[in-house]
């Protein structure tokens, strides 16, 4: 019993959702448009590294082109340091999902109250049989580890896009031209993804006109 308990404590504590996990989300359907809605921003924090604060703030002006691609260009709120992020394919579809919701407006997602937020991701980890601690964190640890890191971008690139110094310097020789080059690889790599994505996330519509506030 002791190491049963143990092994559920292991998962629980898991910093981020591994291949399968993040799949098994994508692919998961809800009997209620706000847990939709609510994986449809796990996700896109997922493949974007953003906190709470900074996808609540996303306004279409954070968004610019650069190298014939869409980047993400903001203040980390609890650093004040400057994140920039080419938009893969998933995030550029959950997007475009929402686009008609927001349309004459300045916001991009229905992004409900933080407390709402966890409440819901508790919901969808137990309906997805995921035995992790579902917050806004572990998908920013998912982007970090799952699609970054073990898609080999370096972590100087990452420390990079995610606006996070360490002391070493690590940051200092990367560009925006070496970021480009390295998250090309990660959308390539990705292509799985983005192919469930167009399957499971584009094809439901309830969420695109029910409130989540």
């Amino acid at each position: 019993m002791r190491t049963i308990e143990r092994q559920l404590r292991a998962r629980q504590t898991a910093v981020s959702l591994n291949e399968k996990e993040l799949s098994r989300l994508m692919k998961a359907t809800f009997d209620t448009p706000r847990l939709e809605q609510v994986r449809d921003l796990f996700i896109f924090s997922s493949f974007t590294g953003l906190h709470y604060q900074n996808l609540k703030s996303l306004r279409k002006e954070n968004f610019h082109n650069k190298y014939g691609q869409k980047w993400i260009f903001m203040v980390r709120e609890q650093t004040d340091a400057f994140i920039h992020i080419p938009l893969l394919p998933v995030p550029q579809m959950i997007l475009e999902k929402y686009k008609v919701r927001f349309a004459g407006t300045d916001e991009l997602l229905p992004v409900p109250s933080n407390q709402r937020l966890n409440v819901y991701l508790k919901e969808i980890a137990e309906l997805c049989g995921i035995e992790k601690n579902m917050t806004m964190y572990l998908a920013y640890h998912t982007f970090k580890d799952t699609i970054t890191t073990k898609n080999g971008i370096s972590t100087g690139t990452v420390c990079r896009m995610l606006g996070r110094f360490d002391l070493r310097g690590r940051h200092a020789y990367v560009t925006d031209r070496i970021i480009k080059r390295e998250m090309d690889r990660v959308a390539r790599n990705c292509t799985p993804f983005e192919k469930i994505a167009a399957q499971y996330i584009m094809t439901t519509n309830k969420s695109v006109y029910c409130p989540t506030k």
